[in-house]
């Protein structure tokens, strides 16, 4: 396994977003014919065969809101518990992973025979010097059963194979093609545990698997966790983030941005904390 930058440092970032998690994205009412109470009849198909949900069931989430009970819609207890399975999933790389069945299912989209590649990001079909070098470059023949326990450092694409360029199943018609990758597993958010358990033979790309998906993600955005930072990163508390984009930045220094989803840990005064690949021992804060 090629060598990457493995030691983490934290830093805090200011005034990105307090530690508890309230159900703030909810505003305004039901607009337009979305009033009242759902239609009967909603699942009767129009002529052009769409299901008419959209246009009879109101799509404003607060007009259900305001039919709910007043008081918590759950127990602290049920939403504890429902957190705690959450966390166990999320940091559940770093526990140990079986590594066979994920080589097995990158070498199988690998295996595609000529005439069945898909098409490149020049709407050419991929042409076999292309797909061998591919193959080469993944090296799944030497992947091994082993791991070792990583975090995304930015939020990074998870591909089917170890490779930006797309795969398009066809070029015209409707379902599964043109403009759809392929070869585009999922998407991680920054401060995602990662089990690594290959890298590509120039280093470029690690094969990793994660809670939500496993696939290749690109080496500068990973970085091997110690036993040390992997403590004080379960330690917690944790916040979710509830808005896109929401830069992250502490002392001039820009880290990335967060996106609804994304689970840190709390650093207390409304700040988190984020993993940053450094040659240097941790923590320290940005300069």
């Amino acid at each position: 396994m090629n060598p990457l930058r493995s030691i983490c440092r934290l830093f805090s970032i200011p005034g990105v977003l307090a530690c508890a998690v309230m159900l703030s994205a909810c505003a305004g009412g039901p607009s337009g014919q979305q009033t009242g109470q759902p239609t009967a009849g909603w699942a009767v198909e129009n002529a052009a065969g769409a299901v008419q949900d959209v246009e009879r069931i109101p799509q404003d989430l607060v007009f259900f809101a305001e039919q709910a009970q007043p008081g918590p819609m759950r127990s602290a207890e049920s939403a504890a518990a429902d957190a705690e399975r959450y966390l166990q999933k999320m940091f559940a790389p770093w526990r140990g992973v079986d590594a066979a069945p994920v080589v097995r299912e990158m070498k199988r989209v690998l295996a595609w025979p000529q005439g069945r590649r898909g098409f490149a990001e020049n709407l050419s079909p991929w042409t076999d010097a292309d797909w061998q070098q591919l193959v080469e470059n993944a090296g799944l023949d030497a992947a091994g059963e082993g791991y070792r326990p990583a975090i995304t450092v930015h939020a990074a694409d998870l591909r089917l194979a170890p490779t930006m360029s797309p795969r398009f199943a066809r070029l015209e018609g409707t379902g599964q093609g043109y403009p759809f990758d392929d070869f585009q597993q999922s998407a991680l958010h920054a401060g995602t545990p990662l089990a690594v358990i290959h890298a590509s033979k120039d280093g470029a790309w690690l094969l990793a698997v994660s809670s939500v998906a496993s696939g290749w993600i690109r080496s500068e955005h990973v970085a091997f966790a110690g036993e040390g930072f992997r403590a004080r990163w379960e330690a917690g508390p944790f916040t979710a983030f509830l808005e896109e984009g929401v830069p992250l930045a502490a002392q001039g220094c820009y880290w990335d941005k967060a996106s609804i989803g994304a689970v840190l840990p709390c650093a207390g005064n409304g700040s988190v904390l984020v993993p940053c690949a450094d040659a240097a021992a941790w923590p320290r804060p940005c300069l």
